[in-house]
């Protein structure tokens, strides 16, 4: 519908005129497309082929630029209002509404970016790396003009949520039927949706479903597995007593545990997993059970950056033409913050807007 188009142009007259221009474009346009996609990679496709291209240009070196689109994209997932579908299963999970999970995503997800800011901004005057050229910064209001209209799948989506208390998946709908009329009839600088489109968007989504059909799936029977053999109390006990009465040497050893079982895997399958083996143990010493799911998704999703298998780094230095490898440690060094909001939280629930207002 053009709304990628408008999310790139509208983070390229934000953030063009600033010091390292490019990589904070490229954090503003991965938490605005992260935040409707909740799937790193294919924010990367959506996001990478503009802002990497444009932060190598700039100076960064190809390593970085990979690296600091891999660690924002990634950070998409966490960012409401829709935070991709793991949001959906933690809600089932926790029992809890919907809007309960996007509340509290939205403190931590705002530290995650805002540590990519300082992180951005650091690198750029270390390495003398100044603003976007002026010629290729859109007027802002040119932008909006053009653009203004995607703000209201957003709108529906959070009033359908929050004011109708519709469920979920029926306020998805209604937000994804706004886009369509959207693309059709009015686009963004010309660029409209056919038909041809409308099909292809039922047959990805059918495809995407499929994937997370299958995840389930295999997810299901290791539930069951751990359940008839008992192993999945013995994990949650053996676990506990490794960590002995040291809540933060239990969180240690947790963030290994769900960085390692999170290799390879997308979201999806890495949290169902880890909420089956990980998060009793914590909420078995008496960490909310909220925080202990957050925890989780938070050092799961690290996974995707951290080698050896930093499916996102890998991913990203593919479109930076940059050696995999070393651009997993160069997004671990740049995303270090995202492996530290997560402890917060657990000792901090106010940070998850839990507790009172003074909280």
């Amino acid at each position: 519908s053009g709304g990628v188009a408008f999310f790139n142009d509208l983070s390229l007259a934000l953030m063009g005129r600033y010091r390292g221009g490019s990589a904070k474009i490229a954090i503003t346009a991965s938490s605005l497309f992260g935040s409707i996609s909740g799937v790193a990679v294919s924010n990367i496709v959506a996001t990478g082929i503009v802002t990497i291209p444009m932060m190598k240009k700039a100076g960064f070196s190809p390593r970085l630029a990979a690296s600091v689109e891999a660690v924002a994209s990634t950070g998409g997932q966490l960012m409401p209002p829709v935070m991709g579908a793991v949001a959906f299963l933690m809600a089932d999970f926790l029992e809890l509404p919907y809007q309960s999970i996007v509340i509290a995503a939205l403190v931590p997800a705002i530290l995650y970016y805002v540590a990519l800011f300082i992180q951005a901004d650091l690198e750029a005057a270390k390495n003398g790396i100044d603003r976007v050229e002026e010629h290729l910064i859109p007027k802002f209001w040119d932008v909006m003009k053009a653009g203004w209209v995607f703000v209201f799948p957003f709108a529906a989506l959070i009033y359908a949520l929050f004011w109708l208390n519709w469920r979920a998946e029926t306020a998805a709908l209604l937000a994804s039927g706004v886009v369509l009329v959207l693309g059709l009839f009015i686009g963004y600088k010309g660029q409209k949706m056919n038909l041809n489109h409308v099909w292809r968007s039922f047959s990805d989504t059918g495809n995407s479903v499929l994937d997370v059909l299958m995840i389930v799936a295999g997810a299901g029977f290791i539930i069951g597995t751990l359940q008839v053999t008992g192993l999945g109390f013995a994990f949650t006990l053996f676990i506990v007593e490794a960590g002995g009465d040291n809540l933060f040497l239990l969180l240690l050893i947790a963030a290994v545990l769900c960085i390692v079982l999170g290799m390879g895997m997308p979201t999806v399958g890495v949290y169902i997993l880890l909420a089956i083996l990980i998060a009793p143990s914590l909420v078995e010493v008496g960490v909310t059970p909220l925080a202990a799911h957050m925890f989780i998704l938070y050092l799961g999703m690290m996974s995707l950056i951290t080698p050896p298998v930093a499916v996102a780094a890998f991913f990203a230095a593919c479109i930076a033409k940059a050696p995999p490898m070393a651009t997993g440690w160069t997004c671990m060094r740049f995303g270090w913050t995202a492996y530290v909001v997560p402890f917060l939280f657990v000792f901090s629930p106010s940070l998850l807007l839990q507790g009172t207002l003074g909280d």
